[in-house]
């Protein structure tokens, strides 16, 4: 990014030697059979600026105003009639494994904190809120998928023939393309003619429906920072296939600033909305002009701060220890709190299955269920590919393959994967895509392992998602008692509606590169 002088080590050995990438994303290099651990680089938004790619000068302001200080000028400025805070579960698991405690157990501490010290009102679980999600992105594919079957059966899409000589200009091409690279990570596995080209236009104008005729394969929107790259690196390409249900975070925005603001009798401008989350990229997500009221000059999230940012920033700004927090005073929830966060009287918290929200999990049971007529029980058996970070699934009826969907978590798949989509070879439904390898439990903004102390950031991985799957029974997001006050609050009729498309659905739009200023970059 910065031209730097580079001086060479005069004793330096000449051989040869290999990088190593670990799962936590440390890096060790190999000379001589001898593994030295290589020091992380810093890199900050203006750095980031400088190559005009990433993040826009107007995205750092807006940035700036997502921190913990930020949090506590506001919360405490009075001009607020409430203070919100909704935490997700893999935050709350984050947290849990380094207090060594249950997620239960922190969230009430946490609650007890954020009252005491900070005067919130309300500490909500974000569970359902990704149950609204689930259940808008299942109606959606499930549209997508019966305009596509409509297509193919219309007799637009190209033949067997058509197909089969696409795939092999694809494999040919993509071969080449690995061979100048030396990158072969993630490719997907090649099966028989019948299951290439999933990938589909849009539907032409007059065929759309109430997702205006978007394209297969769906691929999943939660993750802001896989949906940052595909508006400023792919652009109008790749837009099309990525699905419209907003993120559980700003669905929980709707809920606070619209639902609860009516419980409380107030305006959405009269709270302030902070969410925990374990992404940094939630922040961006946040800020964005769609999720901002201009009527109430308000946006859905006000404030997002990280697992990592409660440990390393708030608990010191309120002069208080982790040893401090893990003592704290117990707060059992609401009976608002109980309801959105799924939470029994008995105190059994329900959730989806999944690290990464299960988006994948449960699309794909709906469709088996609602396309097929088959209904899929138990633990989901995905197949790894060629690495650990990307599986896939399949619905087999008669011999052949009905539903293929993905997981392909990491940079690295995602490049895979929009190669294919652009090639127009992807053979798959469905793809739960995440910009974090390991998914959101290993997001960036989630407190990482002491290596002074001797922790290990796997096992502490590994923790983690125990503690989301010993601390969440698995349930059916239709079945929540959240989201019928949620549906009915906003006055939906059902799920998919033009109410609830309205509330919990966004748009998405290619960043032209004339819309990055050149002269705010600083070299």
């Amino acid at each position: 990014v910065k031209p730097v002088q580079i001086h060479k080590d005069e004793n330096a050995s000449e051989s040869s030697f290999e990088i190593k990438l670990e799962d936590d994303g440390s890096v060790s290099q190999i000379r001589d059979g001898v593994e030295k651990k290589l020091e992380k680089t810093q890199i900050t938004l203006n750095d980031c600026l400088a190559c005009s790619g990433c993040v826009t000068s107007a995205e750092s302001v807006l940035i700036t105003q997502q921190s913990t200080d930020e949090f506590l000028q506001q919360a405490r400025s009075g001009k607020f009639k409430h203070v919100i805070v909704s935490v997700c579960p893999q935050a709350l698991a984050s947290m849990a494994v380094r207090l060594g405690q249950g997620t239960a157990e922190v969230e009430e501490r946490l609650r007890a904190l954020l009252h005491d010290h900070v005067g919130a009102t309300y500490l909500f679980n974000t569970t359902s809120s990704r149950d609204i999600s689930l259940l808008e992105c299942a109606a959606e594919f499930l549209e997508r998928f019966r305009a596509w079957k409509a297509w193919r059966e219309s007799g637009a899409a190209p033949g067997k023939a058509d197909a089969a000589a696409s795939a092999s200009s694809s494999r040919r091409r993509r071969k080449r393309d690995e061979s100048d690279s030396g990158d072969t990570t993630g490719e997907v596995s090649e099966d028989t003619e019948g299951e290439q080209r999933v990938a589909s236009p849009p539907l032409p104008t007059e065929e759309r429906g109430t997702f205006q005729g978007r394209a297969l394969p769906m691929l999943a929107s939660a993750c802001p920072g896989w949906v940052c790259y595909a508006e400023k690196a792919q652009g109008d390409v790749v837009l099309p296939y990525i699905d419209t249900t907003r993120s559980p975070q700003q669905i929980m925005g709707v809920l606070v600033k619209q639902c609860i603001a009516k419980e409380l009798n107030v305006r959405g401008s009269d709270i302030y909305h902070v969410s925990i989350m374990p992404c940094y990229d939630k922040k961006l997500e946040a800020s964005r002009s769609e999720y901002a009221n201009e009527l109430q000059q308000s946006r859905d999230v006000d404030c997002v701060i990280t697992s990592s940012e409660v440990i390393g920033d708030l608990l010191p700004a309120l002069g208080l220890s982790e040893s401090a927090f893990a003592s704290h005073k117990r707060e059992p929830p609401s009976d608002l709190e109980r309801l959105l966060g799924n939470c029994s009287l008995e105190g059994k918290r329900f959730s989806s299955d999944g690290v990464s929200g299960g988006y994948a999990d449960y699309v794909f049971r709906r469709a088996a269920r609602e396309l097929f007529d088959t209904e899929v029980s138990g633990v989901l058996e995905y197949k790894k590919l060629q690495n650990s970070d990307m599986d896939e699934i399949k619905l087999v009826k008669d011999g052949k393959p009905v539903l293929r969907f993905c997981r392909a978590y990491g940079f690295r798949n995602i490049q895979n994967i929009v190669r294919r989509i652009r090639s127009g070879t992807c053979p798959y439904h469905f793809v739960e895509v995440m910009a974090c390898p390991k998914g959101c439990t290993n997001g960036g903004g989630q407190i990482r392992a002491r290596e002074t102390s001797g922790e290990d950031a796997r096992a502490m991985l590994e923790n983690v998602n125990a503690r989301l799957r010993e601390d969440y029974e698995f349930s059916d997001p239709a079945s929540s008692p959240a989201v019928s006050f949620a549906y009915k609050a906003l006055g939906c009729t059902g799920v998919a509606s033009p109410g609830a498309v309205s509330a919990f659905h966004t748009s998405y739009n290619a960043v032209k590169d004339s819309e990055i200023d050149p002269l705010s970059i600083r070299w």
